[in-house]
Formats: C-alpha cells, structure tokens, sequence
C-alpha cells in the first residue's frame, strides 16, 4: 500500500470508528514500544495483541502526528517515531472520540538554539583541542581586507578575535594542516604561517617560504615543506625549496578534510566527470579520485582507515559514501540523503559501537542532523531544528559544520552569521 492509501485508510478507519458508540469498542489490551529512548525520526517496536484479526487500520498518533506502521505478525510491528525535538513522545491509539494512552517514549533530538559574539564570517572549519569541540571562522571587517581569524569554543559558547588572519582575502576559511592543532593563517606581514591555533596563546611552529601569497584560498600543510594550495579554478602543492606540482582542476574549493594519520587529503570543491581528487600526502600526487562531480563536506574515522563524503551536484538530494581511505574502494552502496536534502557538514562519532555519522543537511524548509550507523550507512535518525535554510548555494548553511561534544553526548550546527546561531542537539549515548 502507498503511503498516500495508507493514510487515506487511516482516515477511513478514524470515521467509521467515530461512528461507534465508544461503549461498544473492546477493552484495551495491554501495549509495550521499545526501545523507550529512541532517536527522532528512529525506529521503534509496538507489541500488542490488539494487531491480532483487525478488521480495520489502527490509528496510532504522537501529539498531532500519526505514527505509520507496518505489522510484522499478529502482535508485532515497527513504526517511526515522529521527528520533532528533545523530550517524551506519548503514543495514543484513536478509537472514536477516545484518545487512549498506550507508551511513552523518550525522543532525543534537537535541545536549543544560541548565538554568540564575536560573529563568525565565511567558510568554517570544525575541529577539536583535547575533546573540546571549536570552530574557526573569520570576522567580517567589510573592508576587503584579509579578515582576522575567530575562535569559538562551542560548549561555553565563547568566541574570540585573533590578530592573526585567514589566507584568503576574503571568506574561504582555513585549512587543518599534517600536524595536529596547526593551522595555516597570514600574519601582520602577510606571510603564511603554520600556527597552533587551539592553545589559549597561538605560536608560529613553521612559515611558508618563497612563494607568493596572491589568489589563495586555503594553505594546507602536506608534510614538511610541501603546501597543498587552492585557487578559484585548481589546487596544486608549492615547495619551500622551489617548484610546484603539476595544476588539478578543482573548481571553487571551500573546504580542506585531512585524514588524521596525516596521508590522504581532500576537498569540498566542483569538478568535472573525474571525480572530486584525494592526494596522496607522501606523493603530492592524486591518490584516486571520489565518485562525485562535487562534494559539500568529508569527514575520516578516527583511525584514519574509512572516508566519508557527503555530496552530488545540486540534483535531487546529496549522497553520502564511504570509501578505503588508502585506496578509495568503495566500502558501501551510495546512500541517498532523505528529502530531497543537501549535506552541508559531515562529522565521525567514534564513541559507539560502529561509529556513527552526524550529517549537518537541508532543504529550503529544513535544517537538520541526520545520524547514520557509519558501519553500514543505515539512518538511525533525523533531528529537525525547526529552523530553515532559505539559500543553500550562497546562503549561511552553505558554509556551516557539525561539531561534536562526545564527552556530554551532543552535537552541534554552527552557521556563520551576525550573531552566529549555535543549535545543540542531544546524542544517544
């Protein structure tokens, strides 16, 4: 049955039942739903013998929504729980004018929204000192100067100025370098500098020699002496000794994702039918290539071994893969996002079993968190925040990330904006 008859037999059901006389409806068997603390939009099991020879369609509903189901056997079935936000779902089954209260269940999803100032501007880049998540951002000065950079501390929702800045002349963000809590910025005198940004006072640990800093978008540091370097139509590595790498066709790039072993590196960037590059760090050469004509966010498991990438072009909804880091096998199917939604950050959770995936998505409606088993690519949940993303190619959410707090089991989108709005969402733990 479609989704659209199954509704219309629910209402079917729903005006004959009112047509009863409450009286003559049956006593109510007992009911059980677990789990009893589920994601939103999760799975969930009702048990009752009340599936057993029903002439009609039960009609389940949560609050204003109803629950579609579909029976397994004669005291068993499986339904989603309605997305929604944080807090105790009751489910109650509708027989004429009695609404009768069979579970309730505890929905985790979407908490709050904050803002903070100092305001971020521009691309994000998502990234953590000792389990703390922090986002680093720019400011916008509106002067066409090179914006200094923003650190913002997400759990206490503190963000700072530095006097530092970020290489590009304008908005494209930062880049996470081979040594972890490095990142490269420009400095008082427009040079590029490998700086620890994540330590409460940041220090030059490395600079990048003889090279000029003009047209650059992201500096990201390879391994000693080698830059990955992107401009608006190619990316290509630059030597402290001289000389560069040969040009690859990387349109507009926005973001740089390396692996934490430090030995494969990627982009979120356009490009033709190749496939979005993955270079090889020890090489500088394109390691392989992913399956997209263009990516929106990647994301590695801790040990380095699985990338994740979420993207497409523009058509239908994003798709979300995972590859053999080294060798760019695909490990799994393509896995469509739901809703027609475009990925906008991708995050790994390693902390359970399986490792899961929180994947920052929306639509022109909807901004939510999707979380996936990352071990088979299965949604576990979807976590609408209640807000939209009216633009989503030039828009804020284009630029937004996912940050994890693993330590209180919460996640974070952070979009940049004047205040930057932070919405918390609850995790399983």
């Amino acid at each position: 049955m479609t989704t659209r008859a199954f509704v219309r037999a629910l209402a079917v059901a729903s005006v004959f039942a009112a047509g009863c006389s409450d009286p003559a409806e049956p006593p109510l068997p007992a009911f059980s739903v677990s789990p009893t603390t589920q994601w939103s939009g999760g799975t969930i099991t009702i048990r009752s013998s009340y599936f057993a020879n029903r002439n009609v369609a039960l009609l389940i509903v949560a609050g204003s929504d109803t629950v579609a189901y579909s029976t397994m056997d004669d005291s068993t079935a499986t339904a989603q729980l309605p997305p929604g936000p944080s807090g105790p779902v009751t489910l109650r089954l509708v027989r004429g004018t009695r609404r009768d209260s069979l579970a309730t269940v505890q929905r985790v999803g979407y908490s709050v929204k904050r803002t903070v100032t100092p305001a971020l501007y521009g691309e994000l880049l998502a990234t953590d000192s000792a389990g703390a998540p922090v986002v680093l951002g720019g400011t916008f000065t509106g002067t066409g100067n090179r914006e200094p950079v923003v650190r913002l501390r997400v759990v206490p929702g503190t963000s700072q100025i530095l006097t530092l800045r970020q290489p590009s002349n304008t908005q494209y963000g930062m880049a996470p370098s081979s040594i972890p809590g490095a990142f490269t910025v420009r400095d008082a005198n427009d040079s590029i500098r490998l700086v620890t940004l994540l330590v409460d006072t940041p220090a030059i640990i490395d600079s990048m020699h003889g090279w000029s800093t003009a047209f650059t978008r992201q500096v990201s540091l390879l391994r000693s002496g080698a830059w990955l370097r992107t401009q608006s139509h190619y990316s290509y590595v630059s030597y402290d000794t001289g000389g560069s790498s040969a040009l690859v066709p990387t349109e507009s790039p926005w973001a740089v994702y390396m692996s934490p072993r430090g030995d494969r590196t990627t982009l979120a960037t356009v490009v033709g039918n190749a496939g979005v590059p993955v270079w090889d760090n020890a090489t500088d050469s394109v390691a392989y290539r992913l399956p997209f004509l263009s990516t929106e966010a990647a994301a590695f498991s801790t040990d380095g071994n699985t990338l994740f990438v979420v993207g497409g072009y523009q058509y239908g909804s994003d798709s979300l893969v995972a590859v053999n880091a080294t060798t760019g096998a695909s490990l799994l199917p393509k896995v469509k996002l739901p809703d027609g939604m475009h990925g906008m950050g991708l995050a790994y959770r390693p902390s359970v079993s399986g490792g899961q995936l929180l994947v920052g998505a929306a639509t022109t409606s909807t901004l939510a968190l999707l979380v996936y088993r990352a071990s088979t690519l299965e949604l576990l949940g979807i976590l609408p925040s209640g807000d939209a993303c009216p633009d989503m190619q030039t828009g804020p959410c284009f630029s937004g990330v996912v940050s994890v707090d693993d330590i209180h089991d919460r996640a974070y989108l952070v979009i940049p904006g004047t205040p930057t709005p932070i919405w918390t969402f609850e995790l399983l733990p």
